[in-house]
């Protein structure tokens, strides 16, 4: 049998560099002898990730749309990490496996803010595709798009598609380059220059959270279903979800307001409610938008596809809770270095 390729977006990044170094760990059959070509920018990413395994192709960016397709077209699967809201290089990697003769699979990073405009009802349904294409109709998202054009480009073709929809990831990544995300950290750097934590007045958003450990776990466990050719998984429209739990915005920054305070770093315990305004401003550069899908949304998307294949987080709310604490001591060695 012909040894599987995989072409693999995003290995220098926080996501896809935990995805790679977890399906290298794998000692599933189906996976551990598979080889891996990934694109990167630089010789010197090239030079740290290159072994027997994995062969770095440089690339110059993902509008580099020729080389994606050729590329694509030369491999059995395709993983893209690097990015749910660049739809054209979606295209072109669909549009390279659809030149293969033989069935092939194409694994697409998208998230939950593609659903935070719906309503607790709306997300109850079991064709999530139908609905976000309701919620494109009434409120454009690029993310969204992407996810819409990824399905459509596919249909009627020997193309597989699959689309992990994580929700807020936290924690150290295991891959060569990018090791964590500044969403807490940037919440506790806010906190430290005002002097105190703030959440937003009069919205109480709750979504869930994900180990970036445990969201590659679902990768690998997904990859290994479809290349054991399990015939409920290999159809086209598999939506996963991935959250290992949920929070509340304003119990996230209440503990990055304790943390604070019980080093004397923030002037008190005590969190401040501020403006959905102020918040953009402070947040997001003036983007309302994106801080209320990002903070505002009430919603908990459940993990059952991802449970039926197998795959079960092994990080739970203690976690979470802790990497609070380090995302406010990252801050703050942060702020040290500033001075």
């Amino acid at each position: 049998m012909a040894r599987v390729k995989v072409l693999l977006t995003g290995a220098t990044g926080y996501i896809g560099g935990t995805v790679l170094s977890s399906l290298l760990a794998s000692q599933s059959h189906h996976i551990r002898d598979i080889s891996f070509t990934v694109l990167v920018r630089r010789q010197e990413q090239a030079d740290k990730l290159v072994s027997s395994r994995v062969t770095p192709l440089i690339f110059s960016g993902l509008d580099d749309l020729e080389l994606l397709e050729r590329v694509a077209s030369e491999h059995d699967v395709v993983i893209h990490t690097a990015s749910g809201f660049h739809t054209a290089s979606a295209e072109a990697l669909i549009a390279g496996l659809r030149k293969r003769s033989a069935d092939s699979y194409y694994i697409h990073t998208s998230g939950t803010w593609n659903l935070s405009e719906a309503s607790l009802a709306d997300l109850d349904k079991d064709d999530i595709i139908k609905l976000e294409e309701e919620l494109q109709a009434q409120r454009p998202f690029s993310q969204r798009a992407t996810d819409l054009r990824v399905m459509s480009t596919v249909a009627g073709s020997r193309v597989k598609a699959h689309i992990i929809m994580p929700p807020d990831i936290y924690g150290y990544g295991t891959g060569p380059f990018a090791k964590t995300t500044p969403q807490i950290e940037d919440m506790a750097r806010d906190a430290l220059k005002h002097g105190q934590a703030a959440y937003i007045r009069n919205e109480d958003g709750i979504v869930g959270y994900v180990h970036v450990t445990d969201l590659a776990a679902l990768y690998v466990v997904l990859l290994d279903r479809l290349l054991d050719g399990d015939e409920g998984v290999s159809a086209s429209g598999g939506i996963y979800f991935c959250s290992a739990g949920t929070h509340r915005w304003q119990e996230t920054t209440e503990r990055i307001g304790e943390v604070g305070s019980r080093s004397s770093h923030l002037i008190s315990a005590v969190t401040k409610a501020i403006s959905i305004d102020e918040a953009a401003e402070r947040w997001s550069g003036g983007n309302v938008r994106d801080v209320r899908m990002g903070y505002c949304s009430r919603f908990n998307t459940k993990p059952d596809k991802a449970m039926d294949l197998g795959w079960r987080p092994r990080k739970d709310q203690r976690d979470w809770l802790a990497w609070i604490e380090t995302s406010f001591q990252a801050a703050l060695k942060s702020q040290e270095n500033d001075k």
